[in-house]
């Protein structure tokens, strides 16, 4: 090969380079205005009120507009709650059957009137999970999570004034609550969740279950969420009349 034709390839080869550097140089370009624009926008959206979703709201059931991060009492609605917490599913659903959190609710609120015989206990019991008709049913081992914990800090606002709305004593949730509400859980699983994960630890207890006597509660049945809704209801308005009259 001669020197000229060398040459030649190195022009060749320079040339090359030379258009590729081009290329990723308008590409690189394109990529950082396409990110400015962007940025802009995104500043834009959240610097510029929304008419039509200002400050985080949403519409319940019967049309209400509730801010979920500033929750008033005349916010708060009974139907809402018992339709919207009717039509939520427990553990997202990953259930052998339709599971909501009311119907969970209303089995821990006859667990706590069962066992102690206390009206308020037992309406704490069915609104235990109240606030979740706008916060939704979080997983506990997602909820747990570091990343939730302006979520929790907030629904346990929001579940404060909803505890104010309907009277409820004390105002954060009972520690019996906690507790049947724990030992439903392991009840659901052993109903609802079978073959149940190797690490999840709320397995059925017998012994527990027998001291509070959960036993003489039926195995969960499927129930259509009409009717969950009408039995939340007609047993809030029981509760409520009992407490009022104690």
């Amino acid at each position: 090969m001669s020197a000229k034709d060398c040459l030649h390839i190195i022009e060749r080869m320079e040339k090359i380079l030379k258009e590729k550097e081009e290329t990723e140089n308008r590409k690189r370009d394109l990529r950082e205005s396409s990110n400015s624009y962007l940025s802009a926008s995104a500043d834009a959206t959240l610097d510029t009120p929304d008419t039509h979703c200002d400050s985080g709201w949403l519409q319940t059931y019967t049309g209400r507009k509730v801010q979920p991060f500033h929750l008033k009492e005349s916010d708060i609605d009974i139907i809402d709650i018992a339709h919207q917490l009717s039509c939520i599913a427990r553990f997202l659903g990953a259930t052998k059957f339709f599971y909501s959190v009311a119907q969970h609710s209303i089995l821990v609120s006859e667990i706590l009137e069962l066992r102690y015989k206390d009206p308020m206990l037992a309406l704490w019991g069915l609104l235990h999970d109240g606030i979740e008709y706008i916060f939704f049913d979080v997983p506990r081992p997602l909820k747990i999570l570091p990343q939730f914990q302006f979520y929790r800090e907030q629904e346990k606002i929001a579940m404060r004034v909803l505890a104010s709305k309907f009277n409820l004593i004390p105002n954060d949730e009972p520690e019996l609550v906690k507790l049947v509400d724990k030992l439903m859980l392991r009840v659901e699983n052993r109903d609802l969740r079978q073959p149940l994960h190797p690490d999840n630890h709320y397995r059925f207890d017998d012994e527990q279950a027998a001291i509070l006597g959960v036993h003489l509660i039926p195995t969960i049945q499927y129930k259509d969420y009409l009717v969950v809704k009408q039995e939340f209801l007609n047993r809030f308005y029981c509760l409520q009349n009992l407490v009022s009259n104690t």
